[in-house]
């Protein structure tokens, strides 16, 4: 009998499972001494953020949720919440002693770029110019710093931004140097850590999405992954980062890929190697932060073909993780923090999900303790 797996097939049962669940829960649900969480009105799309809590007293805590929570310690307040940003990527940067995020509005208000300093308070944030000149709008995904090059997963392409013109913040906006093509259908994050630049493709976790999902790989125990983490190993002396040898007719080869599960909106490497994800879809249903094995200490599973290039390619397989821990709705990116513990950004506090019926909706970043 096949074991279900709440990360890797379909959606019908998982979301049936969790509006039942939720609904259950309403009724049992416990809070922490402060109260009850007050969720506060929308204000104005602009690019003049502030760091304001949108979510007053404490959060919800359903025995779903409590084993990751008891891990994890609220930090900062999320910048440009009140001002409607939807947040999508986070990481630090060590050298610097600064968090970035990064994120988007549902109009044509320009994607933004926040820097937050080591102490968690909020320093400013820029808009971004595309390549081309013309203002970025839409979905702006996962962020990344290595050295003085920022990396923004804009789904059709990956934007390479120089750090200390974001960080100087003396113009509203700053302009993309570069939007490079990558080997991904799209991608969602981007993440640095232990000098490779991870890029990680979203598929839903739905019939009709795997249904469409191009290339599917196939483990030896048969199971099917829908999508694919490609890794770039960095170059410091090199244009942006990556090497011009990995720049074949204007794309962007990777030096290694990782097969993943569906729903990754985050990823991360720890120290020793071992990746971690952050996995959700829906504002009424719980992510699953999924500890797993180096999957690359192993030899390759198979092999990608891209042009001349060939890539060694690994299966992350369900017997291949460590852990599966559920947590609140719609976390986005996770990066490892100044201290080590790792930083899960949550999409949930933008008003979209806040004030559309979001479960237990997070304003904060949450550190979580491995």
């Amino acid at each position: 009998m096949k074991n279900f797996d709440p990360v890797w097939d379909y959606d019908y049962l998982k979301k049936a499972v969790s509006y039942v669940l939720a609904a259950i829960l309403s009724l049992f649900a416990f809070a922490l001494p402060k109260g009850d969480a007050v969720i506060l009105p929308a204000g104005e799309p602009t690019t003049a953020l502030t760091q304001t809590e949108v979510v007053t007293g404490s959060h919800a805590c359903d025995p779903q949720t409590a084993v990751f929570l008891k891990r994890a310690e609220t930090g900062f307040v999320v910048p440009g919440l009140a001002e409607g940003l939807i947040p999508q990527g986070i990481c630090y940067d060590d050298a610097h002693g600064v968090y970035l995020i990064s994120g988007y509005f549902e109009d044509d208000t320009p994607s933004q770029i926040c820097v937050v300093n080591k102490a968690g308070t909020f320093t400013g944030s820029v808009g971004v110019i595309t390549p081309g000149g013309k203002r970025s709008t839409g979905h702006f995904g996962g962020v990344a710093v290595y050295r003085d090059w920022v990396y923004v997963a804009n789904t059709e392409n990956l934007y390479v931004l120089s750090l200390p013109e974001i960080l100087a913040a003396d113009a509203d906006f700053v302009q993309a140097k570069v939007a490079l093509q990558t080997c991904l259908p799209a991608t969602s994050g981007a993440e640095v850590a232990n000098g490779v630049l991870w890029l990680t493709q979203f598929t839903e976790n739905s019939g009709k999405s795997v249904k469409a999902a191009d290339p599917v790989y196939q483990t030896k125990f048969g199971h099917k992954l829908y999508a694919r983490a490609d890794g770039y190993v960095l170059d410091a002396d090199a244009p942006f980062g990556i090497r011009e040898s990995h720049l074949i007719d204007g794309v962007a080869i990777p030096d290694k890929a990782i097969a993943i599960p569906n729903e990754v909106q985050g990823m991360t490497t720890l120290p020793d190697g071992a990746p971690v994800f952050s996995c959700s879809y829906g504002r009424g249903m719980r992510s699953f932060v999924l500890l797993c094995k180096d999957v690359t200490d192993r030899k390759a599973d198979e092999t990608l073909t891209f042009g001349a290039a060939q890539v060694p390619l690994w299966h992350c397989r369900l017997v291949d993780r460590k852990a599966t821990i559920t947590a609140p709705p719609m976390l986005q990116e996770v990066c490892v923090g100044p201290d080590g513990r790792l930083c899960f950004l949550s999409e949930s506090g933008a008003a979209k999900y806040r004030l559309g019926g979001g479960l237990d909706p997070f304003d904060e970043v949450l550190f979580w303790t491995v």
